[in-house]
């Protein structure tokens, strides 16, 4: 495993000097929209509608019944990518002066943030077939005029957009052939010394192909690859990224992977920052819980806190605020979600009984808790329902252990559903209760010993709060006082 300090440290450097040769490239694992949908399961979603004959996930593409029924899907993929966000990301990638952006998503959300931030001090452009003569001028990307580039169309030049195969083929084609691209960005390609891929998941073979264009292979020795999300160890596709195309795989999100590239790069690379900062806050809860009329519920908790956030001219509309209602049991999937829940700010964790006993909320406490730094952004609302004395800690520890033996049994036995007779799906499902078994007391442990907020919805809304310690954390303390004080007024209003 390399030493990622040295490599960050390295890709400081690159970007330090005056005529920096650095790319970064923008993957479809960071695409979310407003609502904290990820692409694929927006797609998967689209998909299931009748007029979509054939979904294939690994390329967000889609096989239709006809003409008619492409359209109309194209119009809801132009809905996507046009309220596609996360404003903490943005607001990091701005901050570094990186001469070359290559974005392989169509939407326009970093453009957009740059021309509020620099006005038209930057340039922009997309590669399509079907406007392939409109293309081709553009300046050399340098730090001070830096160039974004949607590799695979933009979403405000719809006929742009690829959801089809044959498509895709088309625009491989034409894109890997010499002289594709702008001059100028063909240029700079050929000398790039450093490429930083966020949120890539080098399944989908365009990406792969897509690497061999942009010249990523046969660099010198000096050259710096850098790449999030990583792949587990034996992946053989991360083996081929990293020993074809020379690929450091880091565990960090995006997010954080940037923090660590601008606490390495010196003033004349970075943009001034803003002193009030892009939040996006993530709310994690269990909603499965059908709600009864009336009452108040922990998800009413959630509703409070979103609509406060939202309108409270203190916050100035600052934070960005997802909630997950549309978890769905897939793999690819959850991984994309975690992605996106890692690069916020700060996670409100809304946790009872039901929580505790939901694998799909499980698997977010530990992306937040395994994560670097994700204890320190989490605010902790704890539910009276939890039992956290040892003997409720063991219970919870049973609870999960009942639960993978029965799905080993399941499994040795042969007592599988069609749809679960897939060796993958019921591998990860088996390895996936096996970890949260692993992971359930050692958390509950923790969460007893760490400052937190406990709920109590039977007491007429009345909360203890232990004191708050750790609210010095960068740009982060006077927003999580805010929502510490915020949680605290609502749940005593009347």
């Amino acid at each position: 495993m390399p030493d990622n300090d040295k490599i960050y440290q390295r890709i400081a450097r690159k970007l330090n000097v005056d005529q920096s040769e650095c790319v970064l490239l923008l993957g479809p694992e960071l695409s979310v929209n407003a609502a904290g949908v990820s692409a694929i399961d927006y797609f998967s979603a689209l998909s299931e509608k009748n007029n979509v004959a054939h979904y294939f996930p690994n390329e967000n593409l889609f096989g239709f019944v006809s003409k008619q029924a492409e359209e109309d899907a194209r119009y809801e993929v132009v809905d996507f990518y046009e309220n596609c966000a996360n404003m903490e990301l943005l607001q990091l990638i701005y901050r570094i002066k990186i001469p070359l952006i290559i974005n392989v998503c169509p939407d326009r959300s970093l453009n957009d943030y740059f021309r509020r931030q620099l006005n038209n001090d930057f340039t922009q452009g997309y590669f399509s077939i079907r406007e392939y003569h409109n293309n081709q001028e553009m300046p050399s990307p340098t730090k001070n005029n830096p160039v974004i580039y949607n590799l695979f169309g933009r979403v405000d030049s719809e006929q742009s957009l690829i959801i089809t195969h044959s498509l895709l083929y088309e625009t491989m084609d034409k894109l890997l052939q010499d002289h594709s691209l702008p001059e100028n960005i063909e240029r700079f390609l050929q000398k790039a010394s450093c490429y930083i891929f966020l949120g890539f998941k080098y399944d989908s073979w365009q990406y792969q192909l897509a690497c061999h264009k942009l010249r990523v292979k046969d660099k010198d020795l000096s050259s710096q690859v850098l790449s999030t999300p990583e792949y587990e160890e034996g992946h053989p596709v991360g083996f081929i990224m990293c020993n074809h195309f020379s690929v450091n795989f880091t565990p960090l999100s995006a997010a954080e992977t940037l923090k660590q590239i601008i606490k390495n790069c010196n003033k004349n690379t970075l943009r001034k920052d803003n002193p009030l900062g892009d939040f996006s806050i993530y709310i994690s809860y269990s909603w499965q819980r059908p709600r009864k009329a009336g009452t108040i519920d922990k998800e009413t908790i959630v509703d409070w806190i979103e609509d406060d956030l939202k309108v409270n001219p203190k916050y100035k509309g600052l934070p960005q605020v997802f909630r997950d209602k549309s978890r769905v049991e897939n793999g690819d999937s959850i991984a994309a979600f975690m992605n996106n829940l890692s690069n916020a700010s700060m996670v409100v964790q809304v946790i009872g009984d039901d929580y505790l006993k939901s694998p799909f909320c499980l698997e977010e406490a530990m992306g937040i808790w395994n994560s670097e730094g994700g204890k320190n952004k989490a605010l902790l609302l704890v539910a009276a329902d939890v039992d956290l004395s040892t003997k409720g800690i063991a219970d919870y520890k049973q609870y999960w252990k009942e639960k993978f033996e029965k799905e080993d049994d399941r499994i040795k036995n042969g007592n599988l559903t069609p749809i679960e007779q897939n060796q993958e799906r019921e591998a990860h499902e088996f390895k996936r209760l096996v970890q949260i078994y692993n992971f359930i007391d050692g958390f509950l442990i923790e969460l007893k010993d760490t400052v937190h907020i406990q709920l109590d919805l039977e007491k007429d809304l009345i909360i203890e709060s232990a004191e708050v310690d750790w609210l010095d954390e960068d740009k982060r303390d006077a927003l999580v006082t805010g929502l510490v004080n915020l949680v605290n007024r609502i749940l005593i209003k009347d």
